[in-house]
């Protein structure tokens, strides 16, 4: 199975709307390295999110990058936190939070 299937998938099974045939410009994220990523892999020149006609990538893809950043650096606390003998629960909560800045799209 693909990257992209894989990813849909997880989303899907999440609840969390998946993104669809949308295509975002550099212009439109604020992050550097995801910018860089849609000047070197465009697809396209239409943005659905400015509707600017500029180089563009598949929104997809995009989120596929960020979830392969957020896999490697974050792991799953289960596997490298200390556990609480007591209650079988680990010692420490940890959730990473991420917050991305998208246009909306027109």
């Amino acid at each position: 199975m693909g990257g992209s299937k894989r990813l849909m998938e997880e989303i899907e099974a999440r609840g969390a709307s998946f993104i669809g045939d949308r295509y975002v410009c550099a212009f439109c994220l604020e992050d550097s390295a995801l910018k860089a990523f849609v000047r070197e892999n465009v697809s396209r020149y239409r943005c659905d999110y400015c509707g600017r006609r500029r180089p563009s990538v598949k929104a997809d893809e995009v989120v596929e990058l960020i979830v392969e950043g957020l896999r490697t650096e974050y792991e799953d606390p289960n596997n490298v936190m200390g556990w609480d003998s007591g209650e079988g629960k680990p010692s420490v909560s940890a959730r990473p939070t991420v917050l991305l800045t998208v246009r909306r799209p027109r």
